[in-house]
């Protein structure tokens, strides 16, 4: 879900965070890349007519891997290194939302094969992608074809997001690049939407949004779950600018519940005490896993084509000239040259 409204809030009452870059600006930049998300987007929009992920003669779906060479062969044409970031376990306090999101998902199911039964198309595709599963199987497909590309990959052992953030916040790499708003409440230095596509890039910059908000940290994890986040239900009749108001007059959210009743669970301070928490300790790397990720990402891996084709030939059904052709262009964009901004440039002869 993210964080509801988040970056237009950062739009309006903090404009200095948040930017229209461009692809230039990545150029060499080491990017965390939240896979699971990625994964699940290429699954909902690489169809058929009638709403179908494409699948094998198997009945393997093959969606995902489509889109994932496509988005990495932009990714190399823009010069950017991707480290792709894959979930783990959710964290406890997620389960209740992943439980009710798995009862929506059988819903939907439901629907989609009676409205495929009943042959109204345009309902099939509505409640199909709304039942959607990305899986172990899925991950794993995209594990291997990513490492065959010589890209690196790492699990998570929790939320995807939150390493990559807290990669991000050690210097491991630049930027974290998702749709998640919930990477910039983990207070991720740099986040970047919609990287390598056709929309506009937007880039948001964590510190200067608590700067020009005039909020300190915990403010803002306070501010980012009153807006909406998994782990908490939202406040009746508390939107988004509410929420705003209520922070700068209250600096918490148990002042602002001290001062007015609202319609609460009764466990809801417990679990916004559980999101603070999630917040602002899943975001950091303990030694031995900074030593971890360290060695893993210095690790300097290879494209192997054959490798690539092989698997996207014999394992997953692809037409062979098709798949040549897909990593054969991928290789291509890997090895030419890249135009960096003069930003970018200048930074780079200042490090030297």
């Amino acid at each position: 879900m993210g964080i509801k409204d988040l970056q237009k809030m950062l739009s309006e009452h903090a404009p200095s965070s948040v930017r229209t870059a461009s692809t230039k600006d990545y150029v060499n930049k080491k990017i965390a890349v939240d896979a699971s998300i990625l994964l699940y987007q290429f699954i909902t929009s690489i169809t058929t007519a009638d709403g179908e992920p494409l699948k094998n003669a198997a009945g393997q779906v093959t969606s995902h891997l489509i889109g994932l060479l496509a988005r990495c062969t932009r990714m190399a044409e823009a010069g950017v290194k991707p480290i792709f970031v894959f979930d783990g376990q959710a964290f406890g306090q997620k389960s209740d939302e992943l439980e009710k999101r798995r009862t929506l998902k059988e819903e939907n199911q439901a629907k989609a094969d009676e409205a495929k039964q009943s042959g109204d198309t345009e309902a099939y595709k509505k409640y199909s992608k709304r039942s959607v599963k990305v899986g172990p199987e899925q991950y794993q497909q995209a594990v291997t074809l990513l490492n065959a590309l010589g890209i690196q990959c790492i699990v998570a052992t929790g939320e995807a997001e939150a390493l990559a953030v807290a990669l991000n916040r050690a210097g491991m790499v630049d930027a974290v690049a998702s749709s998640d708003l919930d990477c910039v409440a983990y207070a991720s230095k740099i986040f970047v939407r919609n990287l390598a596509t056709d929309k506009d890039i937007i880039e948001i910059q964590h510190d200067k949004a608590l700067e020009e908000l005039k909020m300190d940290r915990d403010q803002f994890v306070d501010f980012c779950i009153l807006l909406g986040c998994d782990y908490v239900p939202t406040i009746p009749s508390v939107g988004p600018k509410t929420a705003f108001q209520l922070i700068q007059k209250f600096k918490n959210i148990e002042n602002i519940l001290a001062d007015k009743e609202y319609k609460i669970e009764p466990d809801y301070l417990q679990k916004v005490i559980g999101a603070r928490e999630i917040f602002t300790t899943q975001n950091k790397l303990t030694a031995e896993e900074q030593k971890k990720y360290s060695e893993q990402l210095s690790q300097k891996l290879q494209i192997d084509t054959d490798a690539a084709v092989n698997f996207l030939v014999n394992e997953m059904q692809f037409d062979e000239n098709n798949a040549k052709s897909r990593v054969e262009k991928f290789k291509k964009a890997k090895t030419a040259p890249k135009q960096m901004t003069l930003g970018a440039f200048v930074k780079k002869v200042d490090r030297k």
